[in-house]
């Protein structure tokens, strides 16, 4: 673990370091949805309209975070991240 810290000040990303240790396990760490949606059909249907998307976009469905993936045959899925709280209540 010494020696990733080391590493880690060696090619001087130490602020980006302990500021990853200050939010880890926060909603503040959670990713920033791209856009917002009251339904899934919404979603999809904006999805639909769209050529390509960046990696790991994040949208949010009708309060929740979801996870944008291209299945082989050019469908779009939604997958739902769980929350800090159901995280936390699995423990």
């Amino acid at each position: 673990m010494a020696k990733a810290l080391h590493f880690i000040q060696h090619i001087g990303r130490a602020n980006d370091f302990w500021e990853y240790a200050r939010v880890f396990n926060t909603e503040e760490a959670w990713p920033k949805p791209l856009r917002s949606f009251a339904s899934r059909e919404e979603a999809l249907a904006w999805l639909q309209t769209q050529p390509t998307l960046p990696y790991e976009v994040v949208l949010e469905v009708a309060g929740t975070l979801h996870n944008v993936g291209r299945m082989p045959k050019g469908d779009w899925v939604l997958i739902r991240f769980p929350s800090l709280k159901e995280l936390e209540s699995e423990e």
